[in-house]
């Protein structure tokens, strides 16, 4: 991979998720020139050097802006940095990177994640919805408790002002009163699948349930080809 130019992106805002997770509006000079999907590198001060961090932009391509989201990771360099930074503030990022981007097909969308590994495909989500697009646009997203869905509020709107777009957060360790999907994401998926050759899938978070989820998928019919992946190790 090609490393290009650090440029400087000021913090703009920090807002909580959930507990352990943030999101970042960064602000640059000029317009990031990227796809939705793809991802930057952070460089961290640390000691006398830096260390970078590769993290999906979470928001579709407009202005100057790009949203980052990330959980701490205790004893983590780049944890410990940016859940202490402060709007105002400056950091380097080099960008943007990956093949992880929207495939130009009239095919059925269906996005698969954990944690947050939403991020690119919120931000995939976003640019089919703004450019009007006709497939249907599934999400199915997995997580441990009610509290810790991502961009819940946002998804559920845009679920009410979108037709063919569709929301399902699925829960492992649900509360009694939970009325959703109560399983592993990898388990629940079968239930959306309406045309499973001509269904994209785009599928992001960690190794593990990435490459669950795409032994299931072939086992529902998903055709091998129609299947982009993003593991986070």
């Amino acid at each position: 991979m090609v490393i290009l130019a650090k440029i400087p992106a000021t913090v703009k805002k920090v807002t909580d998720l959930s507990h352990d997770t943030k999101s970042f509006i960064l602000e640059t000079e000029q317009p990031l020139k990227y796809q939705a999907g793809q991802f930057v590198m952070l460089n961290i001060p640390f000691k006398d050097t830096f260390v970078r961090r590769a993290y999906s932009i979470a928001n579709h391509p407009e202005n100057k802006q790009i949203e980052l989201c990330l959980n701490y990771v205790k004893n983590g360099k780049a944890s410990h940095f940016l859940f202490n930074i402060k709007p105002k503030e400056t950091v380097l990022i080099d960008g943007p990177y990956g093949i992880f981007k929207l495939k130009q097909t009239p095919h059925d969308k269906l996005f698969i994640c954990t944690g947050t590994g939403v991020a690119p495909l919120r931000a995939m989500i976003q640019e089919l919805l703004a450019h009007k697009s006709k497939e249907n646009i599934t999400l199915v997203f997995g997580e441990r408790t009610e509290a810790e869905l991502l961009y819940r509020s946002e998804f559920e709107q845009l679920q009410k002002a979108h037709k063919n777009f569709k929301y399902i957060p699925t829960l492992s360790k649900p509360h009694k009163d939970w009325k959703g999907e109560k399983d592993y994401v990898q388990y629940v998926i079968q239930k959306y699948i309406n045309k499973a050759q001509t269904t994209d899938s785009y599928i992001c978070g960690i190794k593990e349930m990435v490459e669950h989820v795409q032994a299931n998928l072939l086992e529902f019919g998903v055709l091998k080809q129609n299947m982009f992946t993003e593991k986070f190790v």
